[in-house]
């Protein structure tokens, strides 16, 4: 799969972006922690277990404490942890999923911009 083929986002997937988005704003997530999230899965877009490998970090994060950059950082893994299993773990086109995350990191800085 190449980086340029690009997912048209549906209504569903609007909805799902917007949805992550909100629930890790009301859970004080910062921003940054999802968009490692989201580089991480996008960088590996290509691989064919790049999915498997996504959900592995996912789960591996909220302990591995060689990633902890303040008090909350493990929290913040583990919130995104159970948002992304809410909302997105039955996704299994790679493009589809990198679109929806990578939206949700937008649409995150815009809800805690405003």
């Amino acid at each position: 799969m190449r980086i340029t083929e690009r997912h048209k986002m549906s209504g569903e997937d609007w909805e799902l972006a917007h949805k992550i988005a909100s629930e890790l704003v009301r859970k004080g997530v910062d921003v940054n922690e999802l968009a490692k999230v989201f580089t991480y899965l996008r960088a590996r877009i290509a691989q064919p277990d790049a999915i498997n490998s996504f959900w592995l970090l996912l789960g591996r994060l909220p302990k591995a404490r060689a990633f902890v950059r303040s008090g909350r950082t493990l929290e913040y893994y583990r919130d995104i942890k159970e948002v992304c299993e809410k909302h997105i773990k039955g996704i299994k086109d790679m493009r589809q999923l990198v679109a929806i995350l990578g939206w949700s990191v937008r649409l995150l800085k815009y809800h805690r911009s405003v």
